[in-house]
């Protein structure tokens, strides 16, 4: 997997861009016009495995008892995400929960993102990443809640990482 400095869109979900505070201003902007929480999480304290999941799980607020794994992400994101209330987060149940219809995660100096790992620690992220704005249905056939769109912009500032 390359986590390129060059603009480019990866799928529906995922934007990666060169950052620009001019585009950075303006996606912001649409995100609360639009009622979408974004929320910020600094790629220079998600080099290893540990900080990453420690630092998304501080910016996107989740519950005491998310686990900082991959699994436990992967869970919480769904469980973030559900909205049949209107509310992001209260499926949790120690909150009500944020009034908005998606979710934007922004990286910033995505080129360090999981850099001190090997490069698979990036491509699992990702994919959990992508589950959450991709469920899967569930497999006993049970309704699916409705939930917030999901989205991911990555900004990088410096040279490429290729994985």
């Amino acid at each position: 997997m390359e986590l390129s400095t060059k603009d480019a869109a990866d799928g529906d979900w995922l934007r990666r861009s060169q950052y620009n505070r001019v585009i950075d201003s303006a996606v912001a902007r649409v995100a609360r016009r639009k009622g979408i929480h974004r929320v910020l999480v600094q790629g220079q304290r998600c080099r290893t495995y540990k900080d990453a999941l420690r630092s998304l799980g501080d910016a996107l607020e989740l519950p005491g008892y998310y686990g900082q794994n991959y699994d436990a992400l992967d869970e919480c994101l769904r469980e973030l995400l559900e909205i049949d209330d209107g509310h992001l987060g209260a499926v949790f149940g120690d909150r009500v929960g944020r009034p908005a219809s998606g979710l934007l995660v922004v990286i910033d100096y995505a080129e360090n993102l999981l850099a001190e790992e090997p490069p698979q620690e990036l491509a699992t992220l990702m994919s959990v990443l992508e589950r959450a704005a991709h469920p899967l249905p569930d497999p006993l056939g049970r309704p699916e809640p409705r939930t917030g769109s999901f989205d991911v912009l990555l900004f990088s500032r410096g040279s490429e990482r290729n994985s």
